[in-house]
């Protein structure tokens, strides 16, 4: 799936200005109202055009969201709760390759986890230039907020994602030490 032309056209201009402020040899801190003027209309172009792809349901934009987000292949995450002195386990199963057994049947069963089929929200955080929050059926959803990784101005900026919330179809295991 290709990003559209008008897309393309809307985020130009942006990446231009970034592009001169570099060779000026500006810093983020002197940059004036980046929130406003940058990020803001960089995720206002993306929102729209992920809705745009999404308008074509053949495109699955949902079910690849997070797998784009999260990966492709199944994967245990391992929390460490410092103050209860235990360990949660959540188990990101989509595939079908986690808990196999060469020998014996495995102990625990672990449901497939759900990927969404449908984007229920998809819009700016409340008081917020700089973070969508994308909110999927079953359970998904995610924080995205763009941001510099440089302290001089750079046409690079990078998504710091959180996962908000998971479904009940992930499996959650919490284990004391």
């Amino acid at each position: 799936m290709e990003v559209s032309q008008n897309y393309k056209d809307t985020i130009k201009p942006l990446f231009e200005r970034l592009e001169n402020a570099k060779k000026e040899g500006m810093l983020w801190r002197d940059f004036p109202n980046k929130e406003q003027e940058i990020y803001a209309p960089l995720l206002q172009a993306f929102k729209k055009e992920v809705l745009r792809i999404d308008e074509n349901k053949e495109n699955k934009v949902p079910q690849k969201m997070v797998e784009y987000l999260l990966g492709k292949y199944d994967f245990y995450k391992a929390i460490l709760l410092e103050r209860e002195q235990k360990t949660k386990l959540e188990a990101y199963h989509f595939n079908n390759t986690l808990n196999r057994s060469v020998k014996n049947k495995p102990k625990k069963i672990i449901p497939l986890s759900k990927l969404p089929t449908r984007m229920i929200y998809f819009d700016f955080k409340p008081k917020s230039f700089n973070t969508l929050e994308l909110v999927l059926n079953e359970g998904w959803s995610f924080s995205l907020r763009i941001h510099n990784a440089s302290s001089r101005v750079e046409p690079s900026l990078k998504f710091d994602i959180k996962l908000l919330s998971i479904p009940v179809s992930v499996a959650v295991f919490i284990v004391g030490f």
